[in-house]
């Protein structure tokens, strides 16, 4: 059992106090020392159910101000001691008590807070960040207290130069010798101001020279005021310091006792608070810091990092392309159709029924239906027009003299043909531009020059050119050619029944009554399937239905390719979980706490996500730029690719949660002893 005849840093003795006593009377004309070990043992099991003692009733008390030197052989249970004096473990029994508080009532981010403001780790293998800068290693433990960013330069600049490093604060951890990183180290532990430094073997990889330069330092500490414990299996190094420990088999074999110090300083009035009283960063804060240590690791990591960036940019890429080739068909469609006109109604037959539409039934929906101002009679199909030598296939449409008042279509050269021509069976056609160029050029106007279709001649009397939709079934008339109604029924369609009546509505009419009065009409003469009849608004949101299972496909597709994309960053976010195993446990040891650890991998997988997530809306405009060279509609619009970019996050969010969970509930040792 340790001795109890220790001094404080007063010089005042303290030996009729026994180790952990609650006798509150007995400490109230002394000062209550800064650790207490009462009875503390450590148990573990191995895989075979077998107990081992690591540690075993162990008393112990540690002034302010001590340089100690607990000693023992591989075994002893040094390590293990270290890591409950450090809190990165707890004791299976007994107290373990930092100044009068009992650590056992702390919570997991009570003990956090500890490492973090009242710990400072040394140890023997430095375990600095590897690409990090010597500045940045120190500033570590001061992210995670919040202290703010000018500060903690400021202050790790200090710190730096006081132990002779001011030229090495840029410099990676590869490019300074074994005592320069151990000594970042100590800055490292020292930037929160720590009343208590534990250095595990710290000058265990040193050469003499710089081992003797670190124990002067660590002296230099203690004589200062900190309360210095350093772990060895080194007698020598042990001789250097004011109080030897030894530990044999996880027992306080022997123990020399306190020497006090009339020059020390006097002792540090920080007291560690109760843990109702531990608050931690917000979740902004947290959130901050965590970006920052993210950003620094991604950029170590780079090129796996934009590896993994792949799945998710093409993923986002073919939601915002698709969606946009999808939105723009929609809308070529509907704008196709909308220049049919808002107050047209349509008549086709069920072609399941033998009923005959016809021109004199369109007629006498005129007379009948006082909604219906005109009528326009179609027939159409597509055939062989022959003119001037050249053969093409073209859309051959039936109509009336009133197609051109009717559809708003204007004669540019010649004259359309007349209702006459219509009844006499005149053998007349008038073309579309588009058409005529294909068959006479553009030097030759084909008015008054003779074209076959279907093998019949027809005299060419007029040209027509605009552009728009004709009839229902939504052709192009610059590729077509018009010939009268009946005339097109006995030489070039064989029938006199129509493909499509199109009806007008009075100005002053509502189309859905109109179409109501229709088909009340069409049901009194025929069977209610006979035809259908439908008017533009209809015809719209039955497209627009069609068009939107349609991108809702496309974006399906594209969503696949985002969710396999998540599943490579869930894979590759686990993979550095586990090769950064030792980063996490030092960041623990320096004081992060869970919240930190996950928010740290929650935000590297958000942020490749969302970059990826951004990468992909420039490729996709850009891909879908170039359909748009080779006339494929395209519709851009903010919607598709803020949800794209929402739709990264998310895949970042959800698959990254694993990933940062499982580094969270890392155990510190575990992770500071792995490879």
């Amino acid at each position: 059992m340790g001795k109890t005849n220790d001094l404080d840093s007063s010089g005042n003795g303290i030996a009729d106090i026994p180790p952990c006593s609650d006798n509150e009377r007995l400490w109230s004309r002394k000062r209550r020392p800064l650790i207490e070990l009462c009875n503390v043992s450590k148990l573990y099991l191995t895989p075979g159910g077998i107990e081992v003692r690591a540690l075993e009733d162990i008393n112990l008390v540690i002034n302010e101000g001590e340089l100690v030197a607990i000693v023992g052989p591989s075994g002893s249970g040094k390590s293990t001691l270290l890591n409950i004096l450090g809190c990165l473990d707890r004791p299976t029994t007994g107290k373990y008590l930092i100044r009068g508080e009992r650590t056992d009532q702390f919570s997991d981010l009570g003990l956090t807070r500890i490492r973090r403001d009242r710990i400072g780790f040394v140890f023997q293998s430095y375990n600095l960040l590897p690409g990090v800068t010597a500045g940045a290693n120190v500033q570590l433990p001061a992210l995670y207290a919040g202290v703010p960013p000018s500060i903690r330069r400021t202050k790790a600049r200090d710190l730096l130069d006081s132990l002779g490093l001011d030229d090495r604060t840029n410099h990676l951890p590869v490019q300074l010798s074994g005592g320069e990183q151990q000594r970042v180290a100590i800055a490292r532990a020292l930037i929160n101001d720590a009343p208590i430094i534990l250095a595990d073997e710290p000058t265990g990889a040193l050469d003499s020279g710089s081992g003797e330069q670190i124990l002067n330092e660590l002296r230099n500490f203690a004589f200062n005021g900190h309360t210095v414990i350093v772990i060895t299996h080194d007698n020598k190094i042990a001789a250097e310091t004011d109080r030897q420990i030894q530990l044999v088999d996880g027992r306080i074999l022997s123990d020399s006792g306190a020497v006090g110090r009339k020059s020390r300083k006097a002792p540090s009035d920080k007291s560690v608070s109760r843990p109702e009283e531990i608050k931690d960063n917000t979740w902004a804060t947290a959130a901050a810091q965590a970006a920052q240590v993210a950003k620094r690791s991604l950029r170590t990591n780079l090129f796996r990092s934009s590896l993994t960036l792949v799945g998710i940019t093409i993923g986002v890429a073919a939601v915002v392309c698709m969606l946009a080739v999808g939105n723009g068909a929609k809308e070529d469609v509907l704008a196709r159709i909308s220049t049919l006109g808002a107050k047209d109604v349509f008549i086709s037959p069920n072609k399941a029924d033998r009923a005959e539409l016809t021109i004199e039934l369109g007629e006498a929906i005129t007379r009948s239906v006082p909604e219906i101002s005109s009528t326009l009679p179609e027939n159409s199909l597509s055939g062989r027009v022959l003119g001037n030598g050249v053969e093409h296939r073209s859309v051959i449409l039936g109509t009336t003299g009133d197609f051109p008042s009717f559809r708003g279509w204007e004669v540019t050269q010649g004259a359309f043909f007349s209702n006459d021509d219509d009844e006499r069976l005149v053998p007349v056609a008038v073309i579309g531009l588009t058409l005529s160029r294909k068959l006479f050029g553009t030097s030759v106007s084909p008015v008054g020059k003779h074209v076959l279709i279907e093998n019949t001649p027809f005299l060419v009397i007029g040209v027509v050119a605009s552009d728009g939709v004709v009839s229902s079934t939504g052709l192009i008339h610059d590729d077509l050619i018009l010939i009268p109604i009946r005339t097109g029924g006995v030489r070039v369609f064989g029938r006199l029944q129509l493909k499509s009546l199109v009806l007008r509505v009075s100005e002053d009419a509502d189309t859905k009554s109109a179409i109501g009065a229709v088909r009340s009409y069409l049901e009194q003469r025929f069977d209610s399937a006979a035809f259908r009849v439908f008017g533009n608004a209809e015809l719209l949101e039955s497209v627009s239905r069609s068009k939107q299972t349609f991108s809702n496909l496309l974006g399906s597709i594209a969503a696949v390719s985002l969710l396999v994309g998540g599943i490579g960053v869930m894979n590759v976010m686990l993979v550095s979980v586990s090769e950064r195993t030792r980063e996490i446990g030092i960041r623990v040891a320096v004081g992060a706490s869970q919240k930190d650890i996950c928010l740290q991998f929650l935000i590297e997988s958000m942020f490749l996500c969302v970059l990826g997530g951004l990468l992909g809306i420039f490729l996709g405009i850009a891909s879908a730029a170039a359909l748009s060279l080779l006339k494929v509609p395209i519709s851009f619009s903010a919607g598709p690719s803020l949800l794209a970019l929402g739709g990264a996050g998310l895949v970042g969010l959800v698959f990254g949660f694993v990933p940062a969970r499982n580094a969270a509930r890392l155990d510190p040792i575990v992770a500071l002893s792995s490879d």
